[in-house]
C-alpha cells in the first residue's frame, strides 16, 4: 500500500485513488506521520459515538503534537471542548448554521 503523505503534489492532484485503496485494504491505518486514518464512514461514526474512547481531545492533541502553540489554540475551540462548555458554545452559534442561513 502506498504510504499516506498529504504533502506530495500527486496526492493533491488526485487523492481519490489513495482513499479508495485505503478503504479497500487498510480502513484503520496508522500513518508514519503519526495520526490514525479512519477511512470508512461507518467506522468513523462508530468511533466518534463510542463513549468508552472518551472525548479528551486535549490529550489526543498532546499525544499527536506535543504541547505547542497550535495545540493551545485548537484546545480553545468549540470542537475540543466537553459539555457543558461545548453545549453552551454550540447554542450560541447554532442559529448561524441553519440550512436557510447557510444556503
Amino acid at each position: 500500500m502506498q504510504e499516506f503523505n498529504p504533502y506530495l503534489p500527486e496526492f493533491h492532484a488526485d487523492p481519490y485513488p489513495f482513499y479508495h485503496q485505503l478503504r479497500a485494504e487498510d480502513p484503520v491505518h496508522r500513518s508514519s506521520l503519526g495520526p490514525w486514518l479512519i477511512s470508512r464512514y461507518a467506522d468513523a461514526h462508530a468511533l466518534l459515538r463510542d463513549r468508552r474512547l472518551g472525548r479528551d481531545f486535549g490529550a489526543f492533541l498532546d499525544m499527536q503534537m506535543g504541547p505547542s502553540l497550535l495545540r493551545q489554540m485548537l484546545g480553545r475551540t468549540m470542537l475540543f471542548n466537553e459539555p457543558p462548555d461545548h453545549t453552551r458554545l454550540r447554542t450560541l452559534v447554532s442559529k448561524a448554521f441553519t440550512p436557510r442561513v447557510v444556503e
